[in-house]
């Protein structure tokens, strides 16, 4: 079976597998020469969909593979940002795992700022101070090479 075989929405099977919260299945479809990056019709990609049922605590293994293999950490095809919709799980050990990979905190669809929304979220669940100031001093970084 060829695990990166799209059907009629650009999915492959691993993007139903993270969607439906089947992490055996995952695991297994996570085999040499997957596509762990596909984005389907819809700009979702299986570590998008990861992180849109993720809940604090759980699957740390099979995020770490995701964040250890270059997958997008910033927006989808659709301009949805990765760091906010991990920002509803409310995991710190996510959340930092994310800014320490570099996941820009300050882009996505919002109804309000992105990065006072990101600023204001990790400093309530109680993400480490430096670990904000890292992520900031890496947008401002951004900023001044542009």
């Amino acid at each position: 079976m060829d695990v990166n075989t799209k059907d009629g929405k650009g999915r492959i099977p691993i993007h139903y597998a993270t969607y439906s919260k089947q992490h055996e299945i995952t695991q297994i479809l996570l085999q040499p020469g997957s596509e762990i990056d596909t984005v389907d019709n819809y700009g979702g990609t299986p570590f998008f969909y990861l992180l849109l049922k993720h809940e604090s605590g759980q699957n740390k293994m099979l995020l770490d593979f995701f964040l250890n293999n270059k997958v997008n950490l910033n927006i989808n095809a659709c301009g949805e940002s990765i760091f906010n919709h991990a920002l509803t799980s409310r995991d710190k050990w996510l959340l930092e795992k994310l800014i320490s990979k570099g996941a820009d905190i300050g882009q996505g669809v919002l109804l309000h700022n992105p990065l006072d929304h990101s600023i204001a979220e990790l400093v309530k669940i109680g993400v480490d101070k430096e670990k904000i100031i890292y992520a900031l001093k890496n947008i401002i970084l951004i900023l001044m090479s542009n």
